[in-house]
């Protein structure tokens, strides 16, 4: 079982992958917006259900103003039905378009290094379309 991540118009670029992936990518996108301040983000990982509710509040405060709405969105919405809107993918584009990162949607029997810029250039088609960004 996996995703599909997409622009939101018909015939548009398109990535299929799994849930694996999807946790790498954010990952990598929480990296490359955070810098030094990743505990950040994997303090928020480290939340459940048991986490009180004040503790998590802060957490995901303390998440949503180190990496901005848009990244923020991107990192904590469903692995299987997500979306960004334009305005959300040009602000995380701008903060990733010059990542030396792996950001490669592929799996790895398919990977190039032309794959590095996989994400990137996802955003980029949704950016030349004018449409958000989709995955379900």
């Amino acid at each position: 079982m996996g995703l599909t991540m997409r622009a939101c118009y018909k015939g548009a670029l398109e990535y299929d992958f799994g849930y694996g992936r999807m946790f790498s990518l954010r990952e990598t996108i929480a990296k490359e917006v955070l810098k030094d301040k990743f505990y950040v983000y994997t303090e928020w990982l480290k939340t459940n259900h048991k986490t009180p509710k004040d503790e998590l509040s802060k957490i995901c405060e303390n998440l949503r103003k180190a990496v901005g709405l848009s990244v923020y969105s991107f990192l904590t919405q469903s692995d299987c039905d997500g979306k960004l809107t334009l305005k959300e993918v040009k602000d995380i584009y701008e903060k990733i378009k010059d990542s030396k990162a792996n950001l490669s949607l592929c799996y790895g029997a398919w990977y190039d290094e032309e794959s590095d810029k996989d994400f990137i250039n996802l955003l980029e088609d949704c950016i030349e379309h004018k449409r958000g960004l989709k995955w379900f």
